[in-house]
């Protein structure tokens, strides 16, 4: 039989087959696996499509469902309409935070039944249900290929951080002239909101209230540096945080951040919270600081240590003051910064920190392809 594997995200952007683009999909934190998978599938005569296009194929007689293989990122909808047709359930996947996407965790335990395989953050392992194997979720996101020396330590500024303004509690605004159909689905996603448990749970462990206090500490000092969007729309920042940051935010002038790496490799330090407190939700942003070689001042999963050697960061959970982590980071003499910064390039290019990188993940898939064909 034929094997085909759909990618199936609902961002519109990777539609058409785009995410097959290395150059353009690096351009999406996660997404640079899939040019490095290709080769792989080629010499297994895999093909590879997005969800739509195999949608289109479907429809038009070319492919037959039966014959694709499904990937699901969260409860995407071309996954369902595929699987509807025939298509068989292959890997789900979660790379969101429970804080973002807590429709997804909450329902996880009827999604996760079809599928055979489950890449997630450790945390929701409890969540699943059936026979699958649950898989922990390696953020992909850099390419050995591309890590560059690390900046001298005495050329370097002191610490910035890398965060768009993305307050978890949106502004709440009611809707007017909907119809009566509308307005109900309305008032049911706000209620879905409301009961969720795995919102709550995630708003209860929030860090992004860390954040706001990281700047208005450094950011008095005129010690940080801040990159990412959103930061003029001070609307969004939350009522006990909006006056204290309104003058700070104006003298600190945050910028925007086309080269993550290449901005943040100028500083000794990179501020480096999740949005909220997981175990196992680990992204991109400590991986950013070993590839970059700047030391992260980290605070996210609470069980980060499992995960993560210790030596390559500074833990934010053992200061219990912002002047005492200041002191800390100060004290930090160019010995001691080589040495971590060593530790976390040498962790990067281990057995466990490769398979954060694009190549690494796509072998982990092109694994699992293999296993599917051998059991075919």
């Amino acid at each position: 039989m034929n094997f085909i594997l759909a990618i199936c995200v609902d961002i519109q952007a990777f539609y058409k087959n785009k995410i097959l683009d290395g150059n353009y999909a690096r351009k999406f934190p996660g997404a640079g696996w899939v040019s490095e998978f290709l080769p792989l599938a080629k010499k297994r005569d895999v093909d590879v499509a997005t969800g739509d296009i195999a949608l289109e194929m479907v429809h038009a007689g070319k492919w037959k469902a039966k014959d694709i293989f499904v990937i699901s990122e969260l409860d995407a909808s071309q996954a369902k309409e595929l699987i509807g047709l025939g298509a068989r359930p292959f890997i789900l996947s979660a790379f969101e935070s429970p804080l973002i996407a807590y429709n997804f965790y909450d329902k996880l335990k009827d999604l996760s039944v079809k599928f055979p395989y489950r890449l997630l953050f450790p945390g929701a392992f409890g969540l699943a249900a059936g026979d699958g194997k649950n898989m922990r979720a390696y953020f992909p996101n850099f390419d050995p290929s591309e890590i560059k020396r690390p900046v001298a330590w005495d050329k370097r500024k002191f610490i910035c951080m890398v965060a768009a303004n993305k307050f978890w509690r949106e502004k709440f605004v009611f809707p007017l002239y909907l119809s009566p159909l509308r307005y109900a689905k309305w008032l049911a996603f706000q209620r879905e909101k409301v009961t969720s448990p795995t919102r709550r749970y995630a708003i209860k462990n929030e860090l992004q209230s860390k954040r706001f206090e990281a700047i208005e500490y450094f950011g008095k000092r005129k010690e940080l540096d801040l990159f990412g969007y959103g930061w003029k729309d001070r609307e969004r920042l939350p009522d006990g945080f909006r006056e204290r940051l309104d003058p700070i935010l104006d003298k600190i002038k945050p910028n925007s951040c086309k080269d993550k790496n290449r901005t943040i490799s100028g500083y000794k330090y990179a501020v480096c919270f999740e949005n909220t407190a997981y175990p196992g939700y680990i992204t991109e942003k400590i991986i950013d600081c070993f590839t970059a070689g700047v030391i992260p001042v980290y605070l996210g999963a609470p069980d980060v240590e499992k995960y993560i050697p210790p030596e390559t960061f500074v833990d934010m959970r053992k200061f219990d003051s912002w002047e005492k982590l200041e002191r800390k980071l100060k004290r930090i003499n160019e010995q001691e910064a080589k040495r971590m910064i060593e530790a976390g390039r040498k962790f990067l290019m281990g057995k466990e920190g490769i398979k954060y990188s694009f190549s690494g993940f796509a072998k982990d898939i092109d694994d699992l392809v293999q296993k599917e064909i051998n059991n075919l």
